[in-house]
Parts: C-alpha cells; sequence; structure tokens
C-alpha cells in the first residue's frame, strides 16, 4: 500500500468534501464529519481514515453534530480498522453495514491533452448540470436542487472544482465534478442519464476530466468507486487503493 498516495487521498478526499459542505467537524486528523443542505446519507458523512481513542465518543459527538441539521448520515470507515469490536460498537449505536467503495489513483505523467466539443464547463448551470444525477439510487429533482446549491457553495468559496458536462444534439448526457489543488485532482460525481448507460459517454467525458487534471499540472488523480464501476475506471488506468465500508443507520420500524 503506498502511504504517500494514500495521504494525498485523504486531502483530495477532505478538499472536495469540505468545499460541499455547510459544515465541517475535524478529529484530529483522524475522523472527519461533513454536513451539507441535502437530506441523505452519501451527503452527510462521517469519515474515519485513523483509528480514535474512543469510538464510541466519537460517535455521541457526531450524532449531536448531525442533530443541528436533523438529517440522516453514513459512516465511512477504512476496512482496516473495521474489527469485530468495532462493529459491535457501531451496531450498539444502530449502524449496519450497507455497502463497500473502493479508493482508486491514477498517475498523470503521461496523459496527453484531449479535445472534446461535446464537454461543455457548466459552472454557471449548476441546475442543468446535476440533471445526470438522477441515474443514481434514491434521488429525486429536490435532492439534485439541493445538491447543486452545495457546489455553488464550493465555487463562491472560490475552491478549484470545475462541473463538466458532455452533451449529444444539445442534450445533456453525462456530468462529472473534477478538483484539484496542489499536486492531486479528483473526481467525483459522475453520472449518465439511464438511456444513454454502458454507450462511452461517461468514459469520453472523464478522459476529458483526466486530461484536464493533467494540464492543472496535478501529477495523481483520485477517485472511489462501487465494485461494480470497477471496471470503468481500470480501463481509464485507475488502480485500487484501499476499500472502505460503509455503514448506516438502522431504520426504525
Amino acid at each position: 500500500m503506498d502511504n504517500q498516495l494514500i495521504k494525498l487521498f485523504s486531502q483530495a478526499e477532505d478538499y472536495f468534501s469540505s468545499s460541499i459542505a455547510k459544515r465541517t467537524r475535524d478529529c484530529n486528523g483522524a475522523a472527519s464529519a461533513y454536513s451539507t443542505d441535502v437530506d441523505g446519507e452519501p451527503q452527510n458523512t462521517l469519515v474515519m481514515r485513523n483509528s480514535v481513542r474512543s469510538l464510541d465518543r466519537l460517535i455521541k459527538e457526531t450524532v449531536d453534530f448531525f442533530a443541528l441539521t436533523n438529517t440522516s448520515w453514513c459512516i465511512v470507515m477504512r476496512a482496516e480498522l473495521v474489527t469485530q469490536d468495532v462493529n459491535e460498537m457501531l451496531k450498539c449505536h444502530g449502524f449496519m453495514p450497507a455497502d463497500v467503495s473502493v479508493a482508486m489513483a491514477l498517475s498523470l505523467n503521461q496523459i496527453s491533452p484531449t479535445q472534446n466539443e461535446s464537454v461543455k464547463n457548466m459552472d454557471d448551470n449548476l441546475d442543468t448540470w446535476a440533471i445526470p444525477l438522477s441515474a443514481f439510487p434514491a434521488t429525486s429533482d429536490d435532492i439534485n436542487i439541493k445538491y447543486a446549491r452545495s457546489h455553488k457553495l464550493a465555487l463562491e468559496r472560490k475552491r478549484n472544482m470545475s462541473h463538466l458536462s458532455l452533451f449529444k444534439d444539445n442534450e445533456i448526457i453525462s456530468s462529472m465534478t473534477l478538483s484539484w489543488n496542489d499536486n492531486w485532482a479528483r473526481i467525483d460525481d459522475v453520472a449518465t442519464l439511464h438511456q444513454y448507460q454502458h454507450q462511452g459517454y461517461a468514459t469520453a467525458l472523464m478522459s476529458y476530466g483526466i486530461a484536464l487534471a493533467a494540464q492543472k499540472e496535478a501529477k495523481h488523480c483520485f477517485l472511489e468507486a462501487s465494485p461494480k464501476g470497477l471496471s470503468i475506471y481500470q480501463k481509464l488506468g485507475f488502480k485500487e487503493l484501499f476499500k472502505n465500508q460503509v455503514f448506516t443507520k438502522r431504520k426504525s420500524t
């Protein structure tokens, strides 16, 4: 495992998440909580990057943190931190394993410029940029509008972030976010409308984004993928860094 790459991944992860979050809370670098105005677990997260002295105390403090916005939230934890004791502690607080995500990295040393007239920067039209995000599970027009507003907040903060969309015959097909800082870049929010999936549109858009990251003088590009989407990113040259375990709160019955 490349510890330097993992450190850079964590920096990129925090840069993006804190950019779109309305409030953040840091736990000595070992964990961070990000709260947005969007109701739903993916946008409101406690990320655990290292072990903490008291997991029980951290969870209680995070409960209080998210209670201010009364939104559901999830825990994303580096897989190597998940032990039987950790599972039991999370279970006591009502959190159960729900998903796995894969942190991936790509070296940008030999990336050539890419031209694609179908790709547009949508920083000034985030509502349209958010349309393909309807392909994500458990989303809605209201959620997408609020999520777009969180990205507008990032731009108002002058964060290094570009919102890219691919069009066909003036119809938006696919979208993504590229953020960057220092010598790294990160890809998020890759989404394609259902009727256009598996036709190479997201790959073309990401190729453009990767080339743009190289133009920004980034040396590495990071993203977080679901296991079922690994093949797409691997074809682009991304390699696995580590896995995360995602825990969500049990729904009350």
